[in-house]
């Protein structure tokens, strides 16, 4: 099966940003990024993550209308996650 092939398979011009997101996530472990549609961002942070080892979790912040709502979407983040490294 191949990708969408209007999606670059690798980031292009985003170099420095992309070190940062590195550094950052190997520091800290925990970035949040926010951001328009098509900035980028998911691409960006899959790359980084995928470089060092970490795992990525997507929450859906529009879907949050209070802290149970927002635990309660973080368990299913957690539980859908892809069991699969991405090293």
């Amino acid at each position: 099966m191949t990708g969408n092939p209007f999606v670059p398979q690798s980031l292009i011009g985003r170099q420095v940003e992309l070190q940062q997101v590195c550094e950052i996530l190997l520091a800290d472990g925990d970035l949040l990024v926010a951001g328009v549609a098509g900035s980028g961002r998911h691409t960006l942070i899959r790359t980084a993550a995928q470089q060092i080892g970490a795992k990525v979790l997507e929450i859906d912040c529009l879907r949050v209308t209070n802290a149970s709502r927002f635990l309660e979407i973080l368990a299913e983040g957690i539980s859908i996650r892809s069991p699969t490294p991405m090293n």
